[in-house]
């Protein structure tokens, strides 16, 4: 009984991954948002070809409005949506095909996280389990590949990008329970844990590794850009970039671009400085 079930299911495994081989390419077949999270994570990590992991995004959620594919080639975006920039380089860690050059993103520093996304992909036997058989990877989970092609059905055909300059009226709450990182008070202990130590010791790893290493930061609300956190991480970042001999990419103006809550950018702001970024790499 034992020995047909252990059959039966090998069949089933086998014919699904058939089926996979002939669905449309680049399915949404994520359930939720830290399942989405772990597919980003899962298809770095098991990916072994190199070409296509050259260039690596660092984030926050804020950077998942990046046009990864309108950078060129070999660029992965490992913005995580409710996490850190720390996921993602405890990820490009435990890869054993390291990227040539990651871009860092500079705001949140001072949140933490829990590293439960990055246990869940790097750690266990099932993660060793899914490594050898693709057809259990988040990405491929029953539900999720369903609902995306009945999705992907009832959608057609998607209309390019239109880039417009709408202009975007924020809820005031909204804006104000963003508002709460930046006014802060950060003591002076914090600056220093997070720029002679914990970043620091983040580039230096890279660096060791013969990676190029690139800081950047992101748009926000006016306001926000010119708080004192910012402004006081900003001359922090120049400063380790000076240090480490790498380069930051900052911004002059954040009022040529709109969010809709303060921090994430809208669509075509998010081009726009998908734009900015590519001219100055």
């Amino acid at each position: 009984m034992i020995k047909k079930v252990f059959i039966t299911a090998v069949v089933l495994l086998a014919v699904y991954s058939i089926v996979l081989k002939f669905l449309p390419a680049g399915l949404d077949t994520d359930q939720s948002q830290y399942g989405e999270n772990v597919i980003k994570a899962q298809n770095f990590i098991y990916n072994n070809r190199p070409e296509e992991t050259e260039n690596v995004i660092v984030g926050t959620s804020l950077s998942t409005r990046i046009f990864t594919d309108s950078l060129g080639q070999g660029f992965v975006n490992l913005a995580f949506s409710g996490s850190t920039i720390w996921d993602g380089l405890r990820l490009i860690k435990a890869k054993a095909i390291k990227p040539k050059r990651v871009f860092i993103e500079n705001t949140f520093l001072f949140k933490n996280t829990d590293y439960n996304l990055t246990d869940y992909v790097t750690n266990g036997v099932h993660s060793k389990l899914k490594s050898a058989l693709p057809v259990l990877l988040e990405e491929n989970q029953p539900v999720g590949v369903l609902k995306a092609v009945l999705v992907n059905q009832l959608r057609g055909k998607q209309n390019e990008l239109v880039i417009d300059s709408t202009a975007v009226n924020i809820n005031p709450e909204i804006l104000e329970i963003q508002s709460e990182y930046f006014v802060h008070d950060y003591i002076e202990e914090n600056y220093e844990y997070i720029f002679t130590r914990r970043l620091r010791a983040e580039l230096d790893e890279l660096l060791s590794n013969g990676i190029e290493v690139i800081l950047y930061e992101m748009p926000l609300h006016p306001d926000f850009c010119s708080s004192e956190v910012v402004r006081r991480t900003r001359v922090e970042c120049q400063k380790l970039a000076d240090e480490a001999g790498i380069r930051f990419i900052t911004l002059q103006n954040c009022e040529f671009y709109q969010t809709n809550d303060g921090i994430h950018l809208v669509e075509h702001s998010g081009l726009k400085f998908t734009r900015y970024l590519k001219s100055k790499i």
